[in-house]
């Protein structure tokens, strides 16, 4: 019987206690907190209402009328370089000095082109260009990774690093004794031909200019080091030499880069 009595008060106040506690937790109508719920349900349904509504879609629109849009994940950058870079000839120049020889110039021009490909932030890319100069001639190729994660409104900021081989061909004029025409081909010359090549670090930034509609960039300079990663002997073409000067050609370049890129 006890058991029977049992089940039935529990039938019958397990409701009572329930229903209890849900009328107890309603907020009075006079209370703080019923008023700041009420006001956070209306200021959310307006705001819902009022964005969602063509008059704010419209007033956006005009707010916003260059429609920015957002980068894809792949991009491709072409571009046609040119600019000026200072070599470093120091060893060479120093014994060419003491052999009465003029100095050879530091300064090259570059003229080359440059790819790359962009997967989100990152970008691969490579550089070949020619350089001459008043006696100088030659050639770099460079593989890098960069960045363009850098950026504000209307200019993009890309560091980069990367890997390179510079070939440099010098072709000196020395003074012949002989007047005879045929010396000149057989015993005697009046140009050297030296050459020297290296492997190079390749550090740099580059600057690039945004469209309004952020789609595109146009790469427009880069400023760079290049640092030789050995001291390499000079080498007389079609020739061979002892005592040959070394030199680490290490040189800092800036790039004027005409193209485009997205």
């Amino acid at each position: 019987m006890n058991i029977k009595y049992i089940i039935i008060a529990l039938v019958i106040g397990i409701p009572l206690i329930s229903e209890a506690q849900k009328n107890k937790q309603k907020l009075p109508k006079d209370s703080i907190i019923y008023y700041q719920k009420q006001l956070r349900d209306l200021w959310k349904k307006n705001n819902d209402s009022l964005i969602n509504s063509e008059k704010y879609k419209e007033i956006f629109q005009k707010l916003n009328p260059e429609g920015l849009k957002e980068k894809d994940d792949f991009g491709v950058e072409l571009t046609f370089i040119t600019g000026f870079q200072i070599n470093n000839y120091n060893h060479l120049n120093n014994r060419l000095k003491s052999l009465g020889i003029k100095k050879i110039k530091s300064s090259v021009l570059p003229i080359g082109i440059g790819l790359s490909i962009r997967f989100k932030n990152i970008i691969f890319g490579t550089d070949m260009s020619a350089i001459s100069g008043e006696i100088t001639s030659g050639a770099y190729a460079n593989v890098y990774i960069s960045t363009n994660i850098l950026e504000t409104k209307r200019w993009i900021f890309s560091p980069q690093i990367g890997i390179g081989s510079q070939i440099v061909t010098l072709r000196i004029p020395t003074q012949s004794s002989s007047n005879d025409f045929n010396s000149y081909f057989t015993t005697s010359s009046n140009q050297v031909e030296i050459v020297n090549k290296n492997t190079m670090l390749d550090f740099a930034m580059a600057f690039k200019l945004l469209s309004k509609h952020r789609d595109l960039y146009a790469p427009l300079f880069r400023v760079g080091y290049r640092y030789g990663l050995k001291e390499k002997s000079w080498e007389i073409k079609n020739g061979v030499s002892t005592n040959a000067p070394i030199d680490r050609i290490s040189n800092f370049y800036i790039h004027l880069r005409v193209g485009v890129g997205n």
